[in-house]
């Protein structure tokens, strides 16, 4: 995801909500230093046990855990893709019995740690994090970056990023139409309008 990059430019947008995103269930067991918790019921301990609240908590939790956020935030369970068992231990730790392919529980979980590790409080600078994955065709590569664009946009609201592919034709029907297609799943979907025309693609907050 390097090299080429083009202006964004605003234009006509599609909301997310078009598409109903899961129904909130449950949330992960407090975030990063409490992961081994399964979810819990809706509303127990809270004062406020709405949808959104709840929802507004779990993500605030997945701050610093990209793996806990694709977990919870998709519908893994409902049969609207491939099921694929969570191998352990995260299986174990999350209390989920479906999610992504081990070589992306390990990415995202990395990513977890590196974050942790550089502990960013919204203020001062850390040092980028840089990483690579060496692969063929078809592993899930663009689907890990739809994941982590929502994960990031979700957990850090009114961030700023810039998207890149080795061509604007790859950019536009790999990684963005992977990213519309995963936003339409997610929990957190109807915080964000997305565009998908070349030359006009852009995630933003609604």
């Amino acid at each position: 995801m390097t090299d080429n990059s083009k202006q964004i430019e605003k234009q006509k947008v599609r909301t997310a909500s078009d598409t109903p995103a899961p129904a909130l269930s449950g949330w992960p067991g407090g975030g990063v230093g409490r992961r081994s918790e399964a979810p819990t019921d809706v509303g127990a301990h809270h004062k406020d046990p709405s949808p959104e609240s709840l929802l507004r908590e779990f993500v605030s939790d997945c701050f610093a855990d990209p793996l806990g956020f694709v977990l919870y935030a998709f519908p893994w369970d409902s049969g609207a893709f491939d099921m694929v068992e969570l191998p352990e231990p995260w299986a174990s730790r999350y209390g989920r019995k479906y999610g992504p392919d081990k070589w992306a529980c390990e990415f995202l979980d990395r990513i977890g740690e590196e974050v942790r590790q550089r502990g960013f409080d919204g203020a001062h600078a850390v040092a980028p994090l840089q990483m690579a994955v060496t692969s063929g065709h078809g592993i899930g590569k663009s689907t890990v970056t739809a994941w982590l664009i929502l994960w990031i946009a979700s957990t850090r609201p009114n961030s700023r990023g810039v998207v890149t592919a080795n061509t604007v034709s790859q950019l536009q029907t790999k990684t963005w139409a992977e990213l519309a297609k995963w936003l339409k799943r997610c929990r957190t979907g109807h915080w964000f309008q997305i565009t998908t025309s070349a030359g006009s693609m852009s995630l933003r907050h609604v």
